[in-house]
């Protein structure tokens, strides 16, 4: 069973820049045009005929040292020859434990570019990993560092299995001349998009033992998101934001989606917007927050005794 991708999730993924005419490039699918690569291993269960590639972890990191070298250290990806290209990049790995450095990709962010990371892997030998994307840096762009006005990037994060963010994904917003200024909207506005148990990447079978591939991957946000404007959106096997978590839009939508697991809010939310109207003065409407929870009734039995009436 197969759930839905969340409406938003797939619209906002599409969104090219404002301030590009480079639509954004749709995941690359190298792998599933080598005819060489084959699994049959007539254990039960098998699917004969049927790539069977284990995706890759992958962590964004502080500082290149971490990152490494290549094909560790997926940076090069992001490079201004592949920046300046006509697609926004797809970043895939090709070997377990890849790596991308936070900075790498807020300079890509705030270049003008979408910037999209998956954990499937394109090389011919597969990966003996679940597809976790953990976030353990900062990624911080900055405003002042963006081409002009009206500029929304988007991050999309699609992970096999679990995303877990324990650093901050921000735009740094220009400070104020003085206290008293009126904020006008962001030259830089970031729309993040999380999709955990992402089942259009491919996987072996788990073991008959355990959980099937297809009912895990699990969001939990630990640390500070702000888009200064962006919209943010989240589906998995279930959301958690931790106490240490918070998210901010100034006046972005939040949209959270989870199947089969449960949705759990203890950081703050805050959609509300700085931005004030012109005409009136008044700070604008803030962004609207949707949640929805979902459950696959064919895998609940409830059993209960018969109760006279």
């Amino acid at each position: 069973i197969s759930p839905p991708v969340c409406p938003d999730v797939a619209s906002l993924a599409s969104r090219a820049p404002v301030t590009s005419t480079r639509p954004p490039s749709p995941p690359s699918r190298a792998i599933r045009r080598a005819p060489e690569v084959h699994a049959r291993s007539l254990l039960p269960g098998d699917r004969g005929g049927e790539w069977l590639i284990d995706p890759n972890n992958i962590e964004i990191v502080a500082t290149p040292t971490e990152c490494g070298d290549k094909p560790v250290c997926l940076d090069d990806g992001l490079s201004d020859e592949i920046l300046s290209g006509p697609n926004s990049p797809v970043l895939q790995p090709t070997v377990d434990d890849s790596k991308i450095t936070a900075d790498v990709i807020a300079s890509a962010l705030q270049s003008g570019s979408n910037v999209t990371i998956l954990t499937e892997t394109v090389a011919t030998v597969p990966g003996e990993q679940v597809g976790n994307i953990t976030v353990t840096a900062d990624i911080v762009l900055d405003e002042d560092q963006s081409p002009g006005p009206g500029t929304d990037v988007a991050l999309l994060l699609r992970a096999a299995q679990d995303i877990t963010i324990d650093g901050d994904i921000r735009v740094q917003r220009r400070a104020p001349s003085s206290p008293d200024e009126a904020r006008g909207p962001s030259d830089l506005t970031l729309d993040l998009l999380l999709l955990s148990a992402d089942t259009e990447q491919r996987q072996a079978p788990a073991p008959s033992d355990q959980t099937p591939n297809r009912y895990l991957g699990e969001i939990d946000i630990r640390g500070a998101i702000d888009t200064a404007g962006g919209d943010v959106a989240m589906q998995g096997f279930g959301v958690t934001l931790t106490p240490t978590s918070s998210v901010a839009t100034n006046g972005g939508n939040v949209d959270v989606q989870s199947v089969l697991g449960d949705i759990l809010i203890r950081g703050a939310i805050d959609t509300s917007s700085n931005v004030l109207d012109e005409a009136t003065s008044a700070p604008l409407r803030g962004g609207d927050v949707t949640m929805r929870a979902e459950v696959l009734l064919s895998l609940i039995h409830i059993s209960e005794p018969t109760r006279p009436y």
